[in-house]
């Protein structure tokens, strides 16, 4: 298993961000709801992680409870800015839940590099 180098967590509305940098990997675990309330912030938090020195971001929606098309919107600027970067996006939404059905339903998965 990986050392974890850095961790941060943010609270913003209903939502949780927590952002784990393991060498030039970071994992950015959204839980709660991501809406119009909070997409703006949490935005700029996970801005923070997207560095020139990694090769990858794992976003984790496994806490996710609820996705609207803000947080969608956010997920999308972020995969364009990793793309830009040629820094690799990996989605992580567990089978059943809500975030994977939205994903699923507006076929953004293969953007958003969704794995199974």
């Amino acid at each position: 298993m990986a050392e974890v180098d850095a961790q941060r967590t943010w609270h913003h509305g209903g939502a949780v961000v927590t952002i784990v940098a393991m060498g030039r990997s970071v994992r950015v675990e959204l839980g709660g709801e991501i809406d119009l309330s909070n997409a703006q912030h949490l935005d700029a938090s996970v801005a923070g992680a997207v560095q020139p020195d990694i090769d990858e971001l794992v976003v984790d929606l496994t806490t996710t409870s609820y996705l609207d098309s803000a947080g969608l919107s956010l997920l999308v600027r972020l995969a364009e800015r990793l793309r830009a970067a040629r820094i690799a996006m990996i989605t992580v939404a567990p089978a059943n839940s809500a975030a994977r059905r939205v994903i699923t339903l507006t076929g953004l998965g293969s953007i958003l590099g969704l794995q199974s």
